[in-house]
Parts: structure tokens; sequence; C-alpha cells
């Protein structure tokens, strides 16, 4: 009997064979799952393990997690530059509705005492920040319009903070124009020792900003003592630019408080001997 088309056919040789075929690809896709794999592996490996500033053994970013405990204020500030961005939305941060749930279950509860320290408190967090701005000192001069802003801040701590950073950072910089602009305001402020400070900060700004010195001189009738003692230190900071206000600070030898008459004796002697010695 003839043989059939189709049994005459010459078949196509086969190098691998179906059954190679498909061995091959799953080990192909293995080792490409096996790159895959180990490339994720050393990116977080390498994300993990780069390099942070450390303080104490322990990098930056455990120390903004701890924030705003006394030691995180003091390892975030000799980080300086490299916190300046946590520390500037610290200074704003303000309860998120997870934190205020947690307040109010902690409050309810028994031993919510021994709770409370884990309930965010944005007046602490405000304050401080402020505080570790102002230990990094000039080279935090970017959050000085932070700071400024921070002074209408309700907690009165948060404005006192800021009044004394502005003075530990902005004098002699390309900021100090607005710093002064924002103490001068600050010497009206409800709590006197935020008036206090701004005056105080004032004085770190001599001898350019003679602009403060009329409102250094308002400060001389403040109610509280602490302000008429900070006015005055202010003040002998300009030296002889202060002349003008010397019939002011006379009016303080006759003070009730003690160390405010002793301090106005000094500013005019700094005064009036500053502006002799130019005389001649």
């Amino acid at each position: 009997m003839p043989e059939s088309k189709q049994e005459n056919e010459p078949k196509a040789f086969d190098f691998l064979g179906e059954a190679s075929v498909t061995e091959w690809m799953k080990k192909r896709l293995q080792w490409v799952t096996v790159g895959l794999l180990v490339v994720i592996a050393g990116f977080f490996f390498l994300r993990r393990n780069r390099k942070e500033p450390m303080y104490d053994d322990r990098p930056v970013s455990y120390w903004q997690s701890e924030f705003p405990s006394g030691e995180a204020v003091t390892a975030l500030a000799s980080f300086g530059s490299n916190s300046i961005p946590f520390l500037i939305k610290a200074l704003f941060r303000q309860p998120s509705p997870l934190d205020r749930a947690y307040s109010v279950a902690v409050s309810n509860l028994p031993a919510a005492g021994a709770l409370q320290s884990g309930v965010f408190d944005a007046d602490w967090c405000n304050a401080r920040a402020a505080t570790a701005l102002g230990k990094i000192g000039p080279a935090a001069s970017s959050a000085v319009p932070a700071l400024v802003n921070s002074l209408t801040n309700a907690f009165y701590g948060t404005r006192n903070n800021a009044v004394v950073a502005l003075g530990q950072i902005a004098p002699h910089t390309s900021v100090e124009n607005l710093a002064v602009q924002g103490l001068m305001k600050a010497t009206g402020d409800a709590d006197e020792n935020t008036r206090a400070n701004a005056c105080f900060s004032l004085g770190k700004f001599a001898p350019g900003a003679t602009n403060a010195i009329p409102t250094l001189q308002l400060g001389l009738s403040d109610s509280k003592r602490q302000v008429r003692l900070s006015a005055l230190i202010a003040m002998s900071e300009f030296s002889a630019a202060a002349a003008a206000c010397v019939p002011e600070i006379r009016k303080c030898l006759e003070d009730r408080d003690i160390f405010v008459r002793k301090t106005a004796t000094n500013a005019i002697q700094q005064i009036l001997g500053s502006s002799e010695s130019q005389m001649k």
C-alpha cells in the first residue's frame, strides 16, 4: 500500500524539543526574577544604610522621631542646616485628627496621667522648634521669616522662644531688617517675658539697627521691671547713637527698683562716654 503524503514529508529538525524549550524559558524567568530581587534588595539596603548625620551614635532621623524632647532639641541643633526644614515644620505643627482622638481617649481612662506622655503637645513642639533654630545660630537665617511669622502664635512660650532665637540668628545677616521689624512689634506683646526678650534681642543688632532705638525708649516706661532692664541694656549697646534718649534714661534713676537704677546709671555712662569720645 502506498505511503501517505504526510508520512513522506520530511520533518523539521528540533534542536531543543518542546520540553527543552519550556524548561529553558522557566530557567530564564527564574534568573530574571532573581536579578530583580537582588536589585530591589540592594536599593533598600543602600537606602537603609545611607549616611546620615549622627549624634550620640544615632542618626538625624532618630532624633526627629524623638522631638520635642530636650535631648532631641540639642541633637537637632547640632546637625545645623540638615535640621532646618524639619524644625520649620515643627514650628507650626498642629495636632492631627489622630492626635486629637488619642488625647480624648487617654483623658477618659483611669490611668490617664501615665499615658499623657504619648499625647502630642503642639505648644511644646512649636516652642522647642524655635529654641532649636536659635541654637543653630546664623546658619539658620533661612528660618527667620518663619520665626517672625511665629510671633503671632497663641502660645506665649513659642513667641518668647522665637524672639530669643531671632537675636541668636539674625544680627548682621541679610535678614536682619525683617527680624528687627518683628522684634519691634514683639516689644508690645502681652507676655512680659516676650517683651523683655524682644528688647534684649534688639540690642544685639547694634550699632546698625538705630531705627529700633525709639521702640526701646518706650520700654523704659513698661510696668514690668524686667522689660525696663532689658530696654536699658539694649539701648546702652547702641552707645552714642542713643544719646538723644539720655533724658528719658535719667528718669530711670528714680525707679523704685534698685537694679533698674543701677542699670540706668551704667547705660548713661556707656552712652555719654562713647558720645564724648566721638566728639574728641
